[in-house]
């Protein structure tokens, strides 16, 4: 049945949903470590799919990639993936709660490489990309 066949991982969803009530846009470069760790990522269906585990920096110190903490329960079983900026967008509320929106399911980035970070520099295909 073509309806169930699933997600293709290489395929980002369609559009990420915009932000949610009482959430508005941030740009990128108030973004900081602090509260990018942590953060919530949402789905394209406005689910909430991943967190936040960390963040990866250029050798400028400009944010690089995210890694998203995705599948497992309570922590165990859990990929970290990278994803690229370009397929994220940034929410927060006035109490500087922030969300990710992804364009990614969580069953695309569970279908992506785990992050491994000796190969990661050398190995493109490690980072979430619809570029």
């Amino acid at each position: 049945d073509p309806a169930m066949a699933p997600a293709d991982p290489a395929a980002p969803a369609d559009q990420a949903a915009g932000p949610r009530e009482g959430f508005t846009t941030v740009e990128r470069d108030a973004l900081t470590a602090e509260n990018l760790t942590g953060a919530t990522v949402v789905g394209p269906n406005d689910e909430d799919i991943a967190t936040v585990g960390d963040i990866l920096l250029t050798q400028d110190g400009q944010i690089d990639a995210m890694l998203i903490d995705v599948g497992g329960f309570l922590g165990i079983g859990e990929k970290r993936v990278a994803v690229s900026l370009d397929n994220l967008e940034f929410a927060s509320n006035e109490n500087g709660d922030l969300l990710i929106y992804s364009d990614f399911t969580r069953e695309q980035l569970e279908a992506q490489p785990a992050y491994d970070e000796a190969t990661y520099a050398s190995d493109p295909a490690q980072r979430a990309t619809d570029q």
